[in-house]
Parts: structure tokens; C-alpha cells; sequence
């Protein structure tokens, strides 16, 4: 049976070469944080269109950004106009920032989790960290595909006459999500500092109670 970090991270990961590879969760965290970046790029455009027909604030939308309703996907260049090259610009943005992210998350983790232990290597800790953000990855795929399903069958305001029905289901998987990833970061714990599970759960608490709490502020507040 092919072990995964997604359902059986403990194995996964003490099955790992030593030194483990590099390349495989770098990847991961890469393309979720491009994967996030157009989903961003969509969210504004929409948003755009929107305010087109508000006359409040249709003289604010730049022109370039104009699509008829109902456009479909071949449409999409036409409706990100000029603002492709400022789009790419924050797409290695969010690159960046997501590699600084995954190393500050995995800084954390190691210091907290050395208040139980002093061994294990950063490194390794590090690299089993970006594994979990394989179920985030899905995620923000999940919402990019659910972006483009709405411009291409409906056009880019139609997403805004079905936010009430999103806002109950994606905070909803939001939530499972985070907790899939606490779920990996723990076993990651385990396999790269040799916490005992309870260690490992509190560790990953934190950054994990971290995000719980802003995503309720984002969504509720």
C-alpha cells in the first residue's frame, strides 16, 4: 500500500530517506502559494467587475479590467487587461512570503518543541513541516476551481449572488482543512523531534489556535 502524508503521516514519514529530500515539500509549498496567488487574482477581478456596475465606484475600475457578463474562460485575458504584469509581480511575491512562512512556521515548532526535547535537526523538522501543507495545497485548488467554475458558467458576478451559500461551506472546510494539516504537523513532530503524541498536540496547538483565531475574526467579526 502507497503511504501518504495525507492519511497515514506517521508511516510516511519513518519511511523517509535520511537526509530527507528537499525538493518534494518545497514544491508543495510553492505551488500552493501560486495556487493562492490566483485565487487572490480572481477575487479581485471579480471584485471589479462588481464595482463596475455600482455607480458609486465605477469611475475608480480601471478600463482594462471591463468584461461583458457572461464571459467565459477564453475571455479571462481580456478582463485581466494591463494588470497582468502587477499580477505576476504579486505572484512571486506570495512565493516569497510563503517560504518565509513554511520557515517561520518550522522556527516555531522547533522552539516550542524544545521545551520537551533537544533532539532532532531543524532541517528535518523543516522538511517534514512542508508536507503538511499538502492538504492546503488541495484546498486552495478546490477554490480556484470553484472561481473558474463560476466565471466561466455564469459570469464574475455571479459569484457575489451566491456569497451567503460559499460563506457556510468554505469556512466549514477552511476549518477541516487546518485541522488535516495539525493532524500531519503532529506525526511530523513525532518523526523529526521524537515528541511522545501529547508533546506533538501541544506544539502544534499553537500555531494551529493561531489560525483558528483569525479565521474566526475573518468570517464572524
Amino acid at each position: 500500500m502507497v503511504r501518504t502524508p495525507l492519511v497515514r503521516p506517521g508511516e510516511f514519514f519513518s519511511e523517509r530517506a535520511s537526509p530527507p529530500a528537499f525538493l518534494p515539500p518545497a514544491s508543495i509549498v510553492v505551488v500552493w502559494s501560486l495556487l493562492y496567488g490566483l485565487v487572490g487574482i480572481l477575487f479581485t477581478e471579480i471584485l471589479w467587475e462588481e464595482l463596475a456596475t455600482d455607480p458609486e465606484f465605477a469611475d475608480l475600475v480601471p478600463n482594462e479590467t471591463a468584461a461583458p457578463p457572461g464571459m467565459g474562460l477564453e475571455g479571462l485575458p481580456g478582463l485581466l487587461g494591463e494588470a497582468w504584469v502587477w499580477y505576476a509581480v504579486g505572484l512571486v511575491s506570495v512565493v516569497i512570503f510563503a517560504l518565509g512562512f513554511w520557515l517561520a512556521l518550522a522556527a516555531v515548532l522547533y522552539l516550542v518543541s524544545g521545551l520537551f526535547t533537544e533532539t532532532g535537526r531543524f532541517g528535518r523538522l523543516l522538511l517534514y513541516t512542508g508536507w503538511g501543507f499538502l492538504p492546503a495545497l488541495l484546498y486552495t485548488a478546490f477554490v480556484l476551481v470553484e472561481l473558474l467554475a463560476f466565471i466561466v458558467l455564469f459570469g464574475p458576478n455571479a459569484y457575489w449572488d451566491t456569497l451567503l451559500l460559499t460563506d457556510l461551506i468554505d469556512p466549514a472546510l477552511s476549518w477541516f482543512v487546518t485541522i488535516w494539516v495539525g493532524y500531519i504537523w503532529v506525526h511530523a513532530l513525532e518523526a523529526a523531534r521524537g515528541l511522545t503524541r501529547k508533546q506533538a498536540i501541544m506544539t502544534t496547538a499553537i500555531p494551529i489556535g493561531a489560525y483558528f483565531l483569525y479565521e474566526f475574526w475573518f468570517w464572524f467579526l
